[in-house]
């Protein structure tokens, strides 16, 4: 503490906002850092858990949307109409395509649901090749009944199958998604209880910083005030305690027992 003593006034104000300033920036940096963290998880909960569970639902539609097509175009009797129903199947097909890609890629690291996306995709590849190699043709050529034999058959058989795989997935993205909600509030909380920490020490440390340079600077002065007044009042014996600091505070305590010494000689000598 003595080095602190000796500095000069305007090294103690400098050091003292010095200090503030960099505890200031920690809270700051404390700030950003809970902030990027909470960003992050909502970052993941939207854009992998939410769109798994988006994806996949859209998918379960458009499968029911593409079985009810095929048993339409059984129903149609002119080509443009048929073709028609079965480019809109063929898009729906596509689109599901894109969507299972996209949960591939962001299922890496869960293995049942790859596992899922895996069946999924050679289940709607049998489905696919025998609508567009057999039910679809036939169609076309007008044997409607054999045509319905196998929608109903064999492709209906790989339809439950493909609706229960599907089904299977929408409940396993659900509960990742509420897991993720979860997640994502515990890191917020996490980050934000670290963050109040950081404040409280940095508020702490601010005020022992304040109340060290009161003690330093504002206490000597006020002694100091208090001695002259005394002395004005006519006590002039009194001096302030001189201490061994060497900054600007025991200069002044220094001359100002110095000035008193002398005001006490000279009304010692006048009378």
């Amino acid at each position: 503490m003595n080095w602190l003593l000796n500095v000069s006034t305007r090294a103690k104000l400098f050091l003292g906002f010095g200090v503030m300033l960099a505890f200031l920036a920690v809270v700051g940096a404390g700030a950003w850092w809970s902030i990027a963290t909470i960003e992050e998880a909502q970052r993941a909960l939207f854009e992998e858990d939410f769109a798994d569970v988006s994806d996949i639902q859209e998918v379960f539609a458009n499968l029911g949307e593409n079985r009810a097509g095929m048993l339409k175009m059984l129903l149609l009797t002119q080509r443009s109409e048929q073709e028609a129903e079965h480019r809109a199947i063929r898009e729906n097909a596509n689109v599901n395509s894109e969507k299972l890609r996209a949960m591939q890629q962001r299922s890496h690291d869960d293995t049942e649901v790859r596992t899922l996306l895996d069946e999924l995709a050679r289940l709607r590849q049998e489905y696919g090749q025998m609508r567009e190699q057999q039910v679809a043709p036939l169609i076309y050529q007008g044997k409607t009944d054999q045509a319905t034999k196998l929608v109903l058959g064999d492709q209906g058989e790989r339809f439950t199958r493909i609706q229960a795989v599907t089904t299977r997935l929408i409940d396993l993205t659900k509960n990742k998604a509420s897991a993720g909600v979860a997640r994502a509030e515990r890191e917020a909380r996490g980050a934000i209880r670290q963050l109040i920490a950081i404040g409280a020490t940095a508020l702490a440390a601010a005020l022992l910083m304040a109340l060290l340079l009161t003690r330093l600077i504002a206490t000597p002065l006020r002694a100091i005030a208090e001695h002259a007044e005394r002395i004005a009042g006519g006590e002039i014996a009194v001096r302030p305690a001189v201490g061994r600091r060497r900054d600007e505070i025991g200069q002044l305590e220094a001359q100002f027992n110095r000035m008193a010494e002398s005001l006490q000689a000279k009304v010692e000598g006048a009378r």
